[in-house]
């Protein structure tokens, strides 16, 4: 692509440039997302500051592009970014050369100062290849960029770690909170949006909690709750955490085929790209990878070798629970 068209692409693309008071309404995206049966919002993007570099990873479909939207909106509804100031740009289909345009062309589109930055959200940026990360390095380097927020979201895992590595010291002072994680929601959040009633009090354990006396007690708990936790756990295996999926099956207790076919991509096109492989040969793979982790086997050779809560003043350990709370008592975030 050349200016122009980078340039023509731009002004389509921030249509708060054009109508910042009625863009979010008339946005496909932010209106499916106020469609949905229940109000999901992560907060990925909490606390972003300028001349700070942000990198948001996560699947597709997660919700990256929903999360960045609304933080347009945000910003200028709150005055805290001028319309034009803002520009947003996915990467889907641009090669090298198209990444270091769009930042060419785009700041003379928008208004910036130094008392008010500009605030780029840069989507899809790992579509660009693996060298996207040499590129921003430069213009943090030696560009006006270096003063401004940039938030750069991604999706494919391979190589990424590498390349966000390349950013080390051009993430600015907030450096500490410039890695953001995005992923499908909970277990606990996924009760919570369909409606399951469980107990309030139990607080999150992790995987080293689970034999300790914090656990035992809150299995107790949720011992008044098992039968609707277990239904939720069977359907939250069967559903999943993508938004779309939970919003689905709340309306018609099932995934969609439309969006069941739009993962079955995602993971064909990125997770699976370059294995040359045919669809069915790839079905077959994942379904023996699914078997095998859930097989006694494979449970028996990763339990605990012994009991890690320390025994003092002629303690017993407390046996695990028998019954099927041990499913589903170690909610996820």
């Amino acid at each position: 692509m050349n200016d122009g068209q980078i340039k023509e692409m731009l002004r389509d693309r921030n249509p708060w440039w054009r109508s910042p008071e009625r863009w979010a309404s008339d946005d496909p995206v932010l209106r499916e997302a106020a469609e949905a049966p229940f109000d999901y919002d992560p907060r990925v993007l909490d606390g972003i500051t300028a001349p700070n570099l942000y990198v948001v990873v996560g699947p597709r479909r997660v919700g990256k592009s929903v999360s960045m939207r609304r933080k347009i909106s945000e910003l200028i509804d709150s005055g805290s970014a001028g319309p034009r100031s803002v520009i947003y740009c996915s990467c889907d289909g641009f090669r090298h050369q198209d990444l270091r345009r769009l930042f060419k062309a785009g700041r003379p589109l928008t208004q910036g100062t130094d008392a008010q930055p500009r605030w780029w959200f840069i989507d899809e940026i790992t579509a660009v290849g693996d060298d996207w990360s040499t590129i921003i390095k430069d213009l943090r380097d030696n560009s006006a960029l270096r003063g401004d927020c940039v938030v750069l979201a991604g999706s494919s895992a391979r190589g990424f770690r590498e390349s966000v590595d390349t950013l080390a010291g051009r993430r600015g002072p907030d450096s500490a909170n410039s890695d953001r994680l995005l992923l499908p929601m909970g277990f606990r959040r996924f009760c919570a949006l369909t409606g399951v009633e469980g107990p309030s009090g139990v607080a999150p354990l992790g995987l080293g909690d689970v034999f300790t006396r914090r656990a035992r007690e809150a299995f107790e708990e949720l011992s008044f709750w098992i039968e609707p936790l277990v239904d939720a756990w069977e359907n939250y295996l069967r559903i999943g955490g993508y938004p779309r999926a939970v919003s689905d099956f709340v309306r018609t207790a099932d995934v969609s085929p439309g969006f069941a076919r739009d993962l079955w991509d995602v993971v064909r096109g990125d997770a699976i790209r370059g294995a040359a492989l045919p669809d069915a040969t790839i079905l077959a793979l994942l379904e023996r990878l699914g078997n095998g982790l859930a097989s006694p086997r494979e449970r028996q050779q990763h339990r605990p070798r012994r009991w890690p809560h320390r025994q003092s003043c002629g303690e017993r350990p407390h046996r695990r629970p028998r019954h099927q709370l041990s499913r589903v008592a170690v909610p996820a975030r």
